[in-house]
């Protein structure tokens, strides 16, 4: 649409950071709320996210017109998590279904913003129906940036070393507290603020494992195809710069 100007399309999908967002509460409490059912994902750290956006913001004839889904190594659900989290922090740390409307609740405390809670709706329905476990992993963080992706246990001891984290008297009370008051909040309430930015609404919404074109276009042979596309189109783009 732009000659002379390229474009490169990184979609992460569910990020490491939003299971690490509850490591307070399985560190001095024992236990890893979870939202998102027990599905499966492959989470990317921020990091390797970051090195992604950055390999192709270095080197943009090479990445022009292309499609990357950083992701983590390995397919972990919710209880895959908590047993990592049991090895990280040396105690047992047992999953617990949170339910959305409580959810709503602890955000605000979490510092997870109205908007962005008015989005990840949609992303945790997604995540309980299976979208973020097709044609996960991915080899894209190793294609850009020569690095292996980051597992999620090393991702987890980075954040384990937090201050906050670190299991003493004051921070086991400050989790505790924060755990007892969460229903007694007032919470967000998306559909609210939906209708306050005046958002539009499609006619028929679907949710990704509901569309079949979608699931074809995110398939492991679409993927491939696609690849194989965009890197021909990356050339061309590089021949007509020359």
């Amino acid at each position: 649409m732009m000659p002379g100007v390229a474009h490169v399309r990184v979609n992460p999908g569910y990020f490491a950071d939003n299971y690490l967002q509850m490591i307070g509460y399985a560190a001095h409490l024992g236990v890893f709320p979870d939202i998102t059912g027990d599905s499966e994902d492959a989470p990317p750290s921020n990091e390797d996210i970051a090195r992604v956006v950055v390999a192709a913001l270095l080197n943009p004839d090479k990445h022009a017109g292309r499609q990357y889904r950083p992701t983590g190594p390995a397919l972990l659900s919710a209880s895959d998590v908590a047993e990592i989290l049991s090895r990280v922090l040396g105690r047992k740390v047992r999953r617990i279904d949170l339910p959305w409307r409580m959810f709503l609740k602890a955000a605000p405390t979490a510092n997870v913003g109205a908007f962005l809670v008015s989005n990840l709706r949609y992303y945790v329905e997604d995540h309980k129906q299976g979208a973020f476990a097709l044609s996960a992993p991915t080899n894209d963080v190793l294609e850009v940036t020569g690095r292996p992706a980051e597992d999620f246990e090393t991702t987890a001891r980075r954040y384990a070393a937090r201050p906050e984290v670190q299991r003493n008297f004051r921070n086991w009370l400050r989790s505790f507290v924060d755990f007892m008051r969460t229903p007694l909040r007032r919470g967000y309430n998306p559909e609210r603020l939906d209708r306050e930015l005046r958002f539009p609404m499609p006619p028929a919404p679907r949710l990704a494992m509901a569309n079949e074109r979608w699931k074809a276009e995110h398939g492991v042979q679409f993927r491939q195809r696609l690849a194989s596309e965009r890197f021909a189109m990356s050339q061309t783009w590089v021949r007509e710069r020359a």
